[in-house]
Parts: structure tokens; C-alpha cells; sequence
């Protein structure tokens, strides 16, 4: 059945201001405010406070106030906060019913550092280190309920001499209090400054922080400075983020891009460039490494630039459960292949993975790609070490294997390997599936190949989430700041008649140039 598409969805990183009613809303200027100011004051955009409350440079009236559920914090658009205002420490919490907004409004912004049009406020590290090695935290015993939304991020730092790891945002503080229902949006980080790759983490976290949501944020280490020697820096997401969501961001040139130690949802992300790290660290789009339940859908992965990383290493603790479907995997180093498509399994016989579903990818492989499987395992242990391995409905361009190894199959106790198609380079490009299409990789007719040769998988389609449709990951233009996310009005598979990899259409997607790879910041 063919697909019907509709029109791209927009999401602007530029917002139109909170639409949630706040108990009382507080501004928040670096160029015109004051901290002397009262809290009533500062309810008024003519007399705003010149610190957030928890920035260490909130003194005076701003550090006597207890924010309380339903307060929102407006930061002015194009003001910069320093080195000096740094760390927030935030300790304060909302509720489901009134969360607290740390955020913007478009029609308030600073009109001598940006003359024509609005942009978002600025916290900058200057290249100096924080002394707390913290950028922003949920610090208390308890925080919950809480948006930091909007706000870009530059310099942060961290020296060959400076004593710990810089974590921009951390999920927790050392009291060991619960920290959940955090909500990090549109946030745009870019133009770090560390020396040794491992000496920053952008959103690090703690085994007691749940139910976090990370959505529309824009990493991009393609303008970092201060490396030595020349090479990558910095993870993106780090540690644990337990039955949160990391959903529609893009991430690129960086070492590593998501490494969870519990279960999460992955979903809609773009990770391209992945880069070698300049510290002999190993470098990954995805690496799960803790147990836990996964689900890894619609993100689409490309440009990996990085020797002897993987796309995806998953399956490699005990008990852990890996629902893996939708993704699009491309362009892994060019020609050349030299980065490892999705690996699975345990690297010891000790541990035994519940269970690994990989259902409707799309895995295109280098021409001259070594092992040649669209899926390999970890090639270090033998025996039946995940309970449950079921692998279907997978499109695999590859020259020299079938769509899964051997090994991984003979790690599974109950196997189901049925349904998935390898074909070559010359015959994707023959019939259709190039990397320049809108949707790389996707079928251009209902009698494509790939189009109703797939199983139903209705019946064990992981709980919660709908079997219909792939949505397709978000792009970043560096000239509007904005993410736009391709997605298609859901169909319901026909019963017996599924197609096979990220798509279901049938019909032409057209053409267009990929998403940019070399983006280069413009910061105000």
C-alpha cells in the first residue's frame, strides 16, 4: 500500500512564549537588570532581575527568593550570562499540575546585541573553568517538574590541568534525593573548549534521576576549540537516564552521542559525524551500558567518521531487554565501511540478555566493508546468551554478507531470522534506494523490492508504542535555527503485507540535498 505523505512538521527552535499559565513570572536581564530589584519588580520586563535564581551570581532580593510550582523564569533573548554567574544550582521544584519554566519569550530580547530579530539568551563559560565543574544542576534532595528551555550554551571549559570532568547539565547533586520529571528543550550547545576528550559531558546524570525528557536540542562540536592533540571531545548524553526519552535532537561531530545505563526510549534523533575521540576512547553512536528496557526507533545515523566505532553496541548486560525498529543507517566512513554497523551480545557467558527485537531497519554498509553482516555480534563470547533474538523485516545493502552474522544467531536461544532482504550497492542504486533521496534508502514504487514482503509483527510490537508508521529524523538549519522533522500521516500496515526496512510507502519520495555536515556557529 502506498504511503501518504503530508507536510513536513516545523519545529522552530525559536519559540512563541509559554502557553501554561504561571503562578508569577519573573524576567531575568544580564544588560539591564538588578538584582536589588524585589521579586514585584521583577515581574515587570522594565525592572528585571540580573541573575536566575540558583546562578552563583544571584545576590541581594534575586537570592532571598524561593521559586515555588508554577513560577516561570524568562531569560532575555540575546543577553549573555559569564563565567561569573556559573554554576546554576537549582533546588527547587514544580508539580505535574504547575511545573516551573526556565525559558524565553521572542518578543523580549536585547535589541543592541541583536538589532533585526530575536535569538536565545547566551550562557558563556569564557573559556574558563568552573570551579564546581558544573555548568547547571538539578542540585537539591528533591527536584521535580521543571523546563529549561531555549537557552545556548558556549565555552564551557576544561584545561589539561583542571581537576574534574565539565558536565554542562547534570541530573543530580550528592544528597542522593530523587530528580525526575525534568524537561531539557531546544537547547543549542556548541563551541566548547577542552583539551582531552573525557574531560566534558554535556548531559550527565544519576542512578536516582528518572522520567527526564531531552527533545529539539542541537549538539554540534564541528566549532569546538582548544583540543590537543587535534581529535574529538566530549559525550553527549552519559550515565543514567532511567524511562526517560532523548527524542528529535541532532548531535554531531562529537565522540559520543548516547550512552545510557538504564532503560530509555531513542528516538528520532540525527547523529552524523561521529568522530575519532583525540584520547584513545572508544566512539559510538549508541552504547547501552547498563540493563534495563530499551527502545531505539527512528533515528537515523550517518557519516561515521570514527575507526573501530559502532553505530550501535547494545545487548550486553544482564536482563537486558533491546526493541530496536525504524532506524536508517548510512555512509559508514564512505566507501571504506570502517565503522562497525549495530553489534549485540554480552562479551562474557556470565551474562544472559532477556531479549534483542531488531525489526524494519534500514542498514546500508560500505562497499568494502569487512565482515559484510548488517548485524554482528560482540565476538567475544559463545552459548546461548540472549533468551529471546528475533530479527525481521530488515533491508541490508551490503556487498559480501547476509543481514545478520552467524555468531549473533548462535548467541540466541529462541530465534526467529525470517523476512529480511540484502541486496548490493549496484542493485539498491538500480532499483532506487540512494542516500540522496529525501528519505535515504527508501523505496520509490509499490513494486520496490522491499515494498510487502515483510511480516506482521502486530502481535509483538513493543507495548505503548504504534506498529503503523516511521517518522524520519530531524534536520538543523544553521541559517534559521530550527529543527524540522519529516514525518508521514500514519497507515496502517496491511495484515500479511508489511514492508520491509524504515519504510512503508510505495510511492516516489523525491530528492534533496542531505542535512549539512559541516555546520559552522554563529553566535551573537
Amino acid at each position: 500500500m502506498a504511503r501518504l505523505l503530508r507536510a513536513a512538521i516545523l519545529i522552530a527552535l525559536i519559540p512563541t512564549g509559554r502557553v501554561a499559565m504561571a503562578q508569577h513570572t519573573y524576567y531575568i536581564s544580564k544588560s539591564t537588570g538588578s538584582n536589588s530589584n524585589s521579586s514585584t519588580q521583577a515581574q515587570s520586563k522594565s525592572t528585571p532581575w540580573a541573575s536566575l535564581p540558583g546562578m552563583a551570581s544571584c545576590n541581594a532580593n534575586c537570592g532571598s527568593y524561593t521559586p515555588v510550582a508554577g513560577d516561570s523564569f524568562i531569560m532575555m533573548g540575546c543577553d549573555t550570562w559569564l563565567a561569573s554567574d556559573m554554576p546554576v544550582e537549582w533546588n527547587w521544584s514544580g508539580n505535574a499540575s504547575n511545573p516551573i519554566y526556565i525559558g524565553v519569550d521572542n518578543t523580549w530580547y536585547n535589541t543592541t546585541a541583536c538589532p533585526s530579530t530575536w535569538n536565545r539568551p547566551i550562557w558563556s563559560g569564557q573559556k574558563t573553568f568552573i570551579s564546581a565543574h558544573l555548568f547547571y544542576s538539578a542540585w537539591s534532595q528533591n527536584t521535580s517538574y521543571v523546563t529549561l528551555d531555549n537557552i545556548e550554551i558556549i565555552q564551557f571549559h576544561q584545561g589539561s590541568s583542571d581537576p574534574n570532568i565539565e558536565i554542562v547539565f547534570a541530573g543530580g547533586g550528592p544528597d542522593g534525593g530523587t530528580i525526575s520529571n525534568w524537561t531539557y528543550s531546544n537547547m543549542y550547545i556548541h563551541a566548547w573548549d577542552i583539551v582531552t576528550d573525557g574531560g566534558c559531558v554535556i548531559f550527565g546524570g544519576v542512578s536516582n534521576m528518572t522520567n527526564t525528557t531531552y527533545q529539539y536540542n542541537v549538539v554540534n562540536g564541528g566549532d569546538r576549540t582548544g583540543e590537543n592533540p587535534a581529535g574529538g571531545t566530549c559525550d553527549v548524553f552519559y550515565t543514567y537516564y532511567g524511562n526517560s526519552k532523548i527524542l528529535n535532537n541532532v548531535i554531531h561531530d562529537v565522540v559520543n552521542a548516547v550512552l545510557p545505563t538504564s532503560g530509555v526510549e531513542i528516538g528520532g534523533n540525527l547523529i552524523y559525524n561521529i568522530i575519532p575521540t583525540n584520547a584513545g576512547n572508544h566512539c559510538n553512536a549508541f552504547e547501552t551500558l547498563g540493563g534495563g528496557t530499551y527502545y531505539i526507533h527512528d533515528n537515523v545515523i550517518m557519516n561515521m567518521n570514527c575507526g573501530g566505532g559502532e553505530t550501535m553496541f547494545i545487548a550486553a548486560s544482564q536482563g537486558e531487554v533491546d526493541y530496536v525498529w525504524n532506524n536508517v543507517i548510512f555512509n559508514l566512513s564512505g566507501a571504506t565501511g570502517i565503522a562497525a554497523p549495530p553489534t549485540f551480545g554480552p562479551g562474557n557467558s556470565s551474562i544472559t540478555v532477556s531479549g534483542v527485537f531488531l525489526y524494519n531497519n534500514t542498514i546500508v554498509l560500505g562497499t568494502s566493508s569487512t565482515g559484510g553482516s548488517c548485524f554482528n555480534p560482540s565476538g567475544q563470547a559463545t552459548g546461548t546468551l540472549i533468551t529471546t533474538l528475533n530479527i525481521q523485516n530488515n533491508h541490508c545493502v551490503t556487498e559480501t554478507g547476509p543481514v545478520a552474522a552467524a555468531g549473533l544467531i548462535a548467541l540466541g536461544g529462541t530465534v526467529t531470522n525470517t523476512n529480511n532482504l540484502a541486496m548490493t550497492h549496484g542493485t539498491a542504486t538500480s532499483d532506487g534506494y540512494t542516500a540522496s533521496q529525501t528519505f535515504a534508502y527508501s523505496p520509490t514504487s509499490s513494486s520496490s523490492p522491499t515494498v510487502g514482503q515483510g511480516a506482521d509483527l502486530t502481535s509483538i510490537w513493543p507495548a505503548g508504542f504504534s506498529s503503523n508508521d516511521t517518522s524520519y529524523a530531524c534536520t538543523y538549519s544553521q541559517s534559521a535555527q530550527t529543527v524540522t522533522c519529516p514525518a508521514r500521516a500514519p497507515v496502517a500496515r496491511p495484515s500479511g503485507g508489511w514492508s520491509l526496512g524504515a519504510y512503508q510507502s510505495g510511492s516516489a519520495q523525491g530528492s534533496a540535498p542531505n542535512p549539512p555536515t559541516n555546520l559552522t556557529a554563529s553566535v551573537q
